[in-house]
């Protein structure tokens, strides 16, 4: 649920969120369910556990915007994270791909992990965090 509300707490409004459940055994659609009145949220349930990179494509080829991320049920935005990320693709032209820093918060810590996104990283690990778009 805190995922979904961060995406409608983002600053920049004309976004589409495509949700697609993986067939879920938990309460996941009845939480979805909530939002769906909000026209920009869209459901896709898969019938059987097709798993992340199938998952991710089914949403892709389902997605209407110029500019596409993807997040999980545990990752939640800052308000103005889509805002600042596109403005600095539309600024910054040259650049097809933009990720920032993020935090992890720990369930069961009060302490909060700030992470830097590396240029090694990309490179070497194909990693960009939480946080991009492209």
């Amino acid at each position: 649920k805190q995922s979904i509300e961060s995406i409608i707490k983002q600053s920049y409004k004309n976004w589409e969120l495509i949700i697609v459940n993986d067939a879920s055994t938990d309460n996941t659609l009845e939480i979805i369910e909530e939002f769906l009145q909000d026209s920009r949220i869209k459901l896709i349930s898969n019938s059987s556990n097709l798993k992340l990179p199938k998952s991710l494509n089914i949403g892709f080829k389902n997605a209407k915007g110029s500019y596409l991320t993807w997040t999980s049920d545990d990752n939640y935005y800052k308000e103005q994270a889509l805002e600042k990320m596109l403005q600095f693709l539309e600024e910054n032209q040259e650049f097809s791909m933009v990720c920032t820093n993020f935090t992890i918060l720990y369930k069961h810590k009060t302490k909060l992990n700030n992470t830097s996104v590396k240029l090694e990283d990309l490179l070497n690990g194909n990693s960009i965090g939480a946080c991009f778009l492209y």
